[in-house]
Protein backbone atom coordinates (compact mmCIF):
# COMPACT_ATOMS: atom_id res chain seq x y z
CA UNK A 1 0.00 0.00 0.00
CA UNK A 2 1.33 3.34 -1.09
CA UNK A 3 0.41 6.67 0.81
CA UNK A 4 1.26 10.27 0.23
CA UNK A 5 2.05 12.71 2.76
CA UNK A 6 3.07 16.02 3.43
CA UNK A 7 6.35 16.93 5.35
CA UNK A 8 5.65 19.70 7.81
CA UNK A 9 8.63 19.81 10.03
CA UNK A 10 12.39 18.17 9.80
CA UNK A 11 14.92 18.42 12.89
CA UNK A 12 18.51 16.41 11.72
CA UNK A 13 18.08 13.04 10.19
CA UNK A 14 14.06 13.36 11.07
CA UNK A 15 11.38 14.22 9.39
CA UNK A 16 7.79 14.84 11.01
CA UNK A 17 5.00 13.58 7.79
CA UNK A 18 1.44 14.65 7.96
CA UNK A 19 -0.97 11.99 6.28
CA UNK A 20 -4.25 12.49 5.95
CA UNK A 21 -7.02 9.63 6.04
CA UNK A 22 -8.10 7.81 3.08
CA UNK A 23 -10.33 5.16 2.10
CA UNK A 24 -7.50 2.51 2.54
CA UNK A 25 -7.16 3.68 6.18
CA UNK A 26 -10.77 2.34 7.15
CA UNK A 27 -9.34 -0.93 7.25
CA UNK A 28 -5.28 -0.80 7.60
CA UNK A 29 -4.78 0.47 11.09
CA UNK A 30 -1.11 0.22 10.87
CA UNK A 31 -0.25 3.85 11.67
CA UNK A 32 -2.78 3.65 14.71
CA UNK A 33 -4.57 6.01 13.36
CA UNK A 34 -7.82 6.22 14.95
CA UNK A 35 -11.54 6.46 14.14
CA UNK A 36 -12.38 10.09 15.13
CA UNK A 37 -9.50 11.46 13.39
CA UNK A 38 -8.66 12.72 9.88
CA UNK A 39 -4.60 12.59 9.70
CA UNK A 40 -1.58 11.79 11.57
CA UNK A 41 1.97 12.94 11.86
CA UNK A 42 4.48 9.96 11.73
CA UNK A 43 7.91 10.68 12.39
CA UNK A 44 10.15 9.02 9.75
CA UNK A 45 14.18 9.26 8.94
CA UNK A 46 14.72 11.44 6.41
CA UNK A 47 16.41 9.44 4.21
CA UNK A 48 15.67 11.77 1.21
CA UNK A 49 16.39 15.21 2.66
CA UNK A 50 12.85 16.15 2.22
CA UNK A 51 12.23 19.70 3.26
CA UNK A 52 9.45 21.24 5.01
CA UNK A 53 6.42 21.70 2.17
CA UNK A 54 7.62 18.35 0.42
CA UNK A 55 5.39 15.64 -0.43
CA UNK A 56 6.59 12.27 -0.04
CA UNK A 57 5.22 9.10 -0.85
CA UNK A 58 5.58 6.30 1.68
CA UNK A 59 5.49 2.19 1.10
CA UNK A 60 3.68 -0.16 3.46
CA UNK A 61 4.69 -3.97 3.11
CA UNK A 62 1.87 -6.88 5.05
CA UNK A 63 5.00 -7.21 7.34
CA UNK A 64 5.26 -3.88 8.73
CA UNK A 65 1.50 -3.26 8.41
CA UNK A 66 1.36 -6.41 10.89
CA UNK A 67 4.25 -5.09 12.99
CA UNK A 68 2.76 -1.92 13.50
CA UNK A 69 -0.54 -3.08 14.29
CA UNK A 70 0.97 -5.36 16.99
CA UNK A 71 2.93 -2.66 18.51
CA UNK A 72 -0.14 -0.37 18.76
CA UNK A 73 -2.25 -3.21 20.03
CA UNK A 74 -0.79 -6.16 21.21
CA UNK A 75 2.44 -4.09 22.91
CA UNK A 76 -0.46 -2.04 25.37
CA UNK A 77 -2.10 -4.98 26.24
CA UNK A 78 1.08 -7.19 27.29
CA UNK A 79 2.04 -4.10 29.41
CA UNK A 80 -1.53 -3.66 31.43
CA UNK A 81 -1.33 -7.47 32.03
Amino acid sequence: MNESGLVTKTAGDTAYVLFERTSACSKCGACGMLSGQNDITVTMKNLLHAREGDRVEVQFTTKNALQSSAVAYIFPLLMLF
